[in-house]
């Protein structure tokens, strides 16, 4: 069965758990153009959206938001 990828693009504001040494604001990222890409449901990949030029299957769904999505992300991803 193929799986079914989709995409959401718009800005994202991830975290994680981990702190790096004096700066408790180095595990938050915001990305004003991201992709969330979804593989069969579950998210498999966040980041800014240059980096998925040539990544996505050309079938894949995209669907443009303006809504900030606020992600925990962890710290292997």
């Amino acid at each position: 069965m193929k799986e079914q990828v989709q995409a959401i693009r718009g800005p994202v504001l991830t975290y994680s758990d981990e702190h790096a040494a004096g700066d408790p604001r180095s595990n938050i990222n915001y990305f004003a153009d991201a992709i969330i890409m979804l593989t069969d449901g579950v998210i498999t990949a966040v980041g800014p959206a240059y980096q998925f030029a040539g990544h996505l299957p050309s079938d894949s769904a995209i669907t443009q938001s303006t809504s900030c999505r606020i992600i925990k992300v962890s710290p292997d991803a």
